[in-house]
């Protein structure tokens, strides 16, 4: 449960309203307001569902795709083919696509079992020798890096960047050090196997396997330990780690579309120790310019309640586990597939596919509005060839109108409806307007009448507003299937309860009605 001070947690928005009525009143424009705030990306401090990035007067919800190969290439080359980054994002169906996830592999080859044995490229680490490591190629030194990784994720955030996206970048990878699948293992090639008397991929003989019997052969060779604190934890592994992600956060430092992600699907045992690489990120920052949030996703087998208590300022849930309501209590996680419960602003929460059932057969344009309408950023998994083209665009439509949507509302006011608040929208997938968005504690907001933003599932045909204030409205029906907008004339309203009819009643849609009331701060 949240406990904040609410004088204190709207002092950082006030503070920088200040400084942009300095500018005002220096520059002579209200679009100084946009100089307010000029550092990364961060936690809103008015309306924590959501980033702010720029100005306090804009909440920015992130929805996007990724591919496991958008930061390594991957191929059986070496080098392997490069992938085609500026050419993937955003995707031509979802122009307004705002979010990329940035994969990061451990491991410097695969060991598939269908005998097709992929290279991953650069690494992190230089490739200095002397000797080879056991992918043939000369054996990495962990006390000095490849100025070729380096620049790939420079180069990475910089073209995000220039079109307008945010990338999340992931330090660790949880399958690189653990079998992915029967007779796929991929740790033989990672740069922390070191078996006395036999493989030694590095220079510096330092051993991330130290638990399992040594050497490592074809049934028994993981280093899923190094991705914990486990009592007996060398510290050569843990210094080296920790070296490593300084080295990358002061690399990237000078990004403020960036974020760090610690790792894709560590083990049950994990959370602690990426608590602690959350903790190495904020120490190694101290002496820098900026400050970047840290993700915190889905440790395999570990509850959502546990990963919701992580220190990390983002998180994404697992379908696999309890799902956590804004309560603070739990549903199935199977929720998060079907009807998302809503958010509570204790953490920003980003729906990735990859978590929820990687295919996305289960997803698509109305599962992406039912999650922008409860609180949540969304991320589509979209390189697996069990998803249809189809399929994946129908979710990348959804993500293309959500964001239309989010920069056309007062996002920065608005709160999602509980599914188990019966007002003040009749379908309960609802965004709306309220002088106070992110109560203290969970309880809901209250309507101010300015705006609502109302998802109809298919099932229902009219979306009802209950105590829509006395006022002269206006607004648009959207169509989801197609993306058709019908205006809804402008009225005026007495009061009271007031229902509204869908012109396409058998047909998942949006509705948006807003008075019309004008903002000190510009968008």
């Amino acid at each position: 449960m949240k406990h904040r001070d609410p004088v204190r947690r709207r002092l950082w928005r006030h503070l920088l309203f200040l400084v942009a009525l300095i500018a005002i009143l220096v520059l002579g424009s209200r679009s100084a307001l946009a100089v307010a705030y000029t550092g990364p990306i961060t936690k809103h401090p008015d309306n924590s569902r959501y980033f702010m990035h720029g100005t306090a007067c804009e909440a920015i919800y992130l929805a996007g795709t990724h591919h496991r190969q958008n930061v390594q290439d991957a191929g059986t080359t070496y080098p392997p083919p490069a992938f085609n980054f500026a050419g993937t994002y955003p995707p031509a169906d979802a122009a307004r696509a705002n979010f990329i996830r940035g994969w990061h592999w451990e491991h410097s080859r695969w060991i598939r079992n269908n005998g097709v044995n992929d290279w991953i490229y650069p690494l992190p680490f230089a490739r200095t020798g002397p000797g080879n490591a056991n992918d043939g190629k000369p054996r990495f030194n962990l006390n000095q890096y490849n100025g070729a990784y380096t620049s790939r994720l420079q180069n990475r955030a910089a073209t995000a960047g220039g079109e307008g996206m945010f990338l999340s970048l992931m330090l660790f990878e949880g399958f690189s050090v653990q079998e992915l699948d029967p007779g796929e293992l991929n740790y033989p090639n990672h740069p922390f196997r070191w078996d006395a008397g036999g493989t030694q991929n590095n220079v510096n003989g330092i051993d991330g396997d130290w638990v399992s019997p040594s050497p490592c052969n074809a049934t028994n060779c993981e280093g899923a330990e190094m991705h914990t604190l486990v009592a007996g934890k060398p510290p050569a592994v843990t210094t080296a780690q920790n070296n490593y992600v300084c080295q990358m956060v002061q690399s990237l430092n000078g990004y403020t579309r960036l974020f760090w992600e610690v790792s894709n699907e560590s083990n049950s045992s994990s959370l602690s120790w990426q608590n602690s690489v959350a903790g190495v990120i904020r120490t190694c920052e101290q002496s820098l310019p900026n400050r970047h949030l840290v993700w915190i996703s889905h440790p395999q087998g570990l509850s959502n309640v546990a990963l919701f208590g992580s220190s990390a300022e983002i998180v994404s849930p697992s379908k696999n586990e309890l799902a956590v309501t804004a309560t603070g209590g739990t549903v199935p996680g199977s929720r998060y597939q079907t009807d998302p419960p809503v958010t509570s602003g204790a953490k920003v929460v980003i729906l990735d596919t990859d978590h929820l059932g990687a295919d996305c057969s289960w997803c698509d344009a109305a599962w992406v509005w039912k999650a922008f309408t409860r609180g949540y950023h969304l991320a589509l998994l979209d390189d697996l060839g069990s998803v249809s083209a189809t399929q994946r665009q129908n979710v990348r439509r959804g993500i293309n109108d959500t964001l239309g949507y989010a920069q056309k509302i007062r996002l920065v006011d608005m709160a999602p409806q509980d599914e188990n608040q019966a007002t003040p929208c009749s379908t309960r997938y609802c965004l709306y307007t309220s002088n106070n968005p992110d109560p203290v504690p969970y309880a809901p907001a209250v309507p101010n009448g300015d705006q609502y933003l109302v998802f109809k599932p298919n099932t229902v045909s009219n979306v009802t507003i209950y105590n829509l204030p006395a006022g002269t409205y206006s607004g648009e029906w959207f169509r989801v299937p197609s993306s058709a907008v019908q205006a809804v004339a402008s009225f005026t309203h007495p009061g009271g309860n007031k229902t509204f009819t869908s012109p396409w009643p058998t047909n998942a849609a949006a509705l948006w009605i807003t008075d019309g009331t004008n903002y000190l701060c510009p968008k």
